[in-house]
């Protein structure tokens, strides 16, 4: 009896940190299981010997923290948070309202079809875009001003279309000189910018002599984080 315990008692040890496996007789880890295994309540990952594991929130993956590390649950990532995608199409019709020799003015766009709310928001009066999640965008911009209406000698000079960001920084920007009696200009810029929650962006026009923007659009592609 006295042996069958102090054998116990020596084992014991060995059976709290042996591997253990299941259809192997080598098991490589704490637990080897040689073949299927079916979870049918929930899975929890991390805690501690006197704590229970997070069983995550539905609808999270699990994630591999690396080698000795236990894994955590995160959220899924869409197949639209993946890949390129449209975030926006803004369109301008008709003339704005004609703007001055020498100033610039900030395109105001009739529509804004296919917008992603969850990405950006436009204000028609001020014709300013805010982006609402961060990401790589690229911007791709087509404007023409028109020049029909200005008197002899008017028509002559440089023309600047520009991407602005947060009234400091130029994502794109184009320009072209002209001679007399041009009567319409047109520009296309493109550019690519992180942009972090809050930036703002904007297209401008300027002109030498006076002018009115006419037909415009914008392209806003998401490209990821």
């Amino acid at each position: 009896m006295k042996n069958n315990l102090l054998l116990g008692i020596l084992l014991f040890p060995l059976m709290q940190y042996a591997q253990v496996g299941i259809k192997t007789t080598t098991p490589q880890r704490t637990l080897h299981v040689n073949g299927s295994l079916q979870v049918t309540s929930e899975i929890n990952v991390g805690g501690t010997a006197s704590t229970a594991g997070s069983a995550g929130k539905a609808g999270q993956v699990l994630k591999s923290n690396g080698p000795g590390a236990a894994p955590s649950w995160q959220e899924a990532i869409s197949p639209a948070d993946s890949v390129v995608r449209l975030n926006g199409v803004a369109l301008r019709s008709g003339l704005q309202t004609a703007s001055t020799g020498g100033t610039t003015t900030t395109i105001l766009y009739s529509s804004t079809p296919k917008l992603d709310p969850s990405a950006i928001s436009y204000n028609s009066s001020t014709g300013i875009f805010t982006v609402l999640k961060a990401g790589y965008y690229q911007l791709l911009s087509y404007s023409s001003l028109d020049m029909s209406a200005n008197a002899l000698h008017e028509t002559s000079g440089t023309a600047i279309t520009r991407i602005y960001k947060n009234n400091a920084n130029t994502i794109s920007r184009s320009s072209s000189g002209h001679g007399e009696r041009t009567e319409n200009i047109f520009h296309t810029t493109a550019g690519v910018s992180f942009l972090n929650p809050g930036d703002n962006f904007k297209v401008q026009m300027y002109m030498t002599r006076p002018y009115r923007i006419s037909s415009s659009s914008l392209t806003i592609t998401y490209l990821g984080e």
